[in-house]
């Protein structure tokens, strides 16, 4: 059985839309993973769109009108974006995720297939821990 989220994946995971919590809490049953990001501020979003981090200042990180995010990143624990492989990680982790999302009726995206084609090969910006909503 996997551990609770700790506290920083709480409370960045409280910033989400409430699908995006159910269904976090319920991938976290499956593959043990951390909430690296949430809510952002425009200033905060201007300066990962600055660093090439980010491709909109039009962000689901922003607070949207329900007065919560729409998108989060998160990975696989033990969390390493350095290690040479950890990539091949986070596209397994992202269907994992896709697939729970579905079973659950929530509509989301990844950003390793922006598109929803089912294909990773052929995004130009590869954001591999980011889902968000698509409402």
């Amino acid at each position: 059985m996997n551990k609770p989220f700790g506290i920083k994946s709480q409370a960045l995971l409280k910033q989400a839309h409430p699908d995006l919590q159910r269904l976090f809490n319920r991938v976290n049953e499956v593959v043990q993973c951390t909430i690296l990001s949430a809510g952002r501020d425009m200033i905060e979003q201007q300066g990962l769109v600055a660093k090439g981090l980010s491709k909109t200042l039009d962000s689901k990180h922003l607070i949207q009108s329900d007065g919560f995010c729409h998108a989060i990143d998160a990975a696989p624990d033990p969390v390493d974006f350095e290690r040479k492989d950890f990539n091949l990680d986070l596209i397994y982790f992202s269907g994992v995720v896709m697939g729970i999302a579905q079973s659950m009726n929530i509509r989301i995206r990844c950003g390793c297939d922006w598109n929803r084609n089912n294909l990773v090969s052929d995004e130009k910006f590869k954001d591999l821990d980011h889902f968000e909503l698509e409402y």
